[in-house]
């Protein structure tokens, strides 16, 4: 209780930061990168703390180079570059306007990820189709392919395609562009 708060380690003050904010029950919160620092147990924490302030009507302005923290966190996102606004909305608005089609995965058995692949390349539904990296799929002996700008009544087509080849489907599923890629397509767009 005696000790002087710059002995505390970089976590410590940001959990005295946290609090000093939070002890007055304001109706506005600022939070300037409240998880840095912190261990991951300790971010597990945060988390929910900042779910229940927005539960109980607060609002929570966050600021933070943590895309993954701001998309579980926040239910509007502003996108700045060097002081200028690129976007403003929710994740899924943003992400909508900036995708032609829709991502979806595929995990296929990983002897046929080469013919898998061309195959889908030259499927009109398909504007790209690029294997992923996934040390998961590779240990089960699979491999997941990732297709951009198909629509939701392509998916039969692609399903039909590949079982047709003898190519054996292990799950298909609609992938939606995260934070980060919302961000880097629009740093893209913004040069």
């Amino acid at each position: 209780a005696g000790d002087k708060v710059g002995a505390f380690s970089k976590g410590m003050r940001q959990r005295l930061a946290l609090a000093r904010t939070l002890i007055h029950d304001p109706e506005l919160v600022f939070l300037d990168e409240p998880t840095a620092g912190l261990d991951p147990a300790a971010t597990r924490e945060v988390h929910p703390l900042v779910d229940r302030l927005t539960h109980r009507g607060r609002t929570v302005f966050l600021c933070t180079h943590n895309l993954i923290e701001a998309e579980r966190l926040c239910d509007r996102v502003a996108v700045l570059a060097e002081g200028r606004l690129l976007a403003i909305g929710s994740t899924h608005d943003l992400a909508a306007q900036l995708t032609a089609g829709h991502r979806v995965c595929v995990e296929i058995a990983t002897p046929d990820v080469g013919r898998a692949q061309q195959l889908l390349a030259t499927t009109s539904q398909v504007t790209m189709a690029e294997v992923q990296a996934d040390r998961t799929a590779e240990r089960n002996g699979s491999a997941l392919i990732s297709m951009h700008g198909v629509t939701r009544e392509a998916i039969p087509r692609i399903v039909e395609t590949l079982a047709r080849a003898g190519i054996a489907i292990y799950r298909i599923e609609p992938e939606a562009p995260s934070l980060e890629d919302v961000y880097f397509a629009l740093q893209e767009g913004d040069r």
